[in-house]
C-alpha cells in the first residue's frame, strides 16, 4: 500500500461567530433577487503557519429579509510566505473551502426562520481573495 503524502495546507475548523436575521415578509413565491455583500479579514499567526479567515456575508432580498453571518475558518500551512502556492492556498483556496459551509448555514437558517431556504449561487472568490491579501494582519 502506498503512503499518502501529507498536505502542506490543512483545514482545521469552521464556526459561526454571529448571525443576525430580519424577516419582513414570509410570503414569497418563485424567484427573488438577492443582494450580497462579502467582506472579511485574515490573520497569519505563529510564524505564519496558522491562518484565521473571517468572512462576513450579508444577504438581502428587498422587502423580504436580510441576514448577516460572521464565520471563521482555521487553517494550518507549512508553506512559507513568498511561495506561489502560499498565496494561492491562503487567498483563493481558503475562501473557496469555507463558502459551502456558509451557503449551507444560510439555507438552514432561512428554513428555520419559516421562509423558503435560500440557496446562494456559486461565486468566483478570486477578487475577494485579493482583498483579503491586501488587508491581512500578521501576528507573531
Amino acid at each position: 500500500m502506498e503512503n499518502v503524502k501529507k498536505s502542506a495546507f490543512r483545514f482545521d475548523d469552521f464556526f459561526i461567530n454571529e448571525v443576525q436575521t430580519k424577516i419582513e415578509n414570509r410570503h414569497f413565491d418563485g424567484e427573488i433577487e438577492l443582494g450580497m455583500n462579502l467582506s472579511g479579514s485574515s490573520v497569519l499567526r505563529n510564524s505564519k503557519s496558522q491562518l484565521e479567515l473571517t468572512i462576513i456575508l450579508r444577504v438581502e432580498a428587498e422587502d423580504y429579509f436580510n441576514i448577516s453571518i460572521s464565520t471563521v475558518g482555521l487553517f494550518t500551512t507549512s508553506f512559507v510566505e513568498g511561495d506561489e502556492k502560499f498565496e494561492s492556498y491562503l487567498y483563493t483556496n481558503a475562501p473557496a473551502i469555507l463558502f459551502p459551509y456558509i451557503r449551507a448555514a444560510i439555507a438552514s437558517i432561512t428554513a428555520q426562520c419559516g421562509i423558503p431556504p435560500v440557496r446562494l449561487p456559486l461565486m468566483n472568490l478570486t477578487e475577494f481573495g485579493q482583498k483579503l491579501k491586501e488587508s491581512r494582519t500578521i501576528e507573531e
